[in-house]
């Protein structure tokens, strides 16, 4: 069984921005520029977790991973038509 999950970021430095947009890239969809949406299994989340973790800098960086609930994503609206976004809809999101 798999959950989505919102990974935001506030990363001051460009590179690590870059490596975080590459690591979260594999996993999820970009739903704004430090704002993502990633579908996960218990078993990838500590290893989402650790690699996150190997990629900020705690005392400049701040990063968070934060749990849909299954109801919770039953009622996301979708409202605009733009290019591919989160859950590949081609709609914006309000969360």
């Amino acid at each position: 069984m798999s959950r989505l999950w919102l990974v935001s970021y506030d990363v001051a430095c460009p590179r690590r921005r870059y490596r975080l947009d590459r690591t979260l890239g594999r996993l999820g969809d970009r739903v704004l520029a430090s704002l993502w949406t990633c579908r996960l299994r218990a078993d990838q989340l500590p290893v989402l977790q650790r690699r996150l973790q190997q990629l900020i800098r705690p005392p400049e960086d701040r990063l968070s991973l934060l749990p849909v609930c299954a109801d919770c994503e039953r009622r996301i609206v979708f409202l605009g038509q733009a290019p591919r976004t989160a859950f590949g809809s081609g709609h914006f999101v309000v969360l």
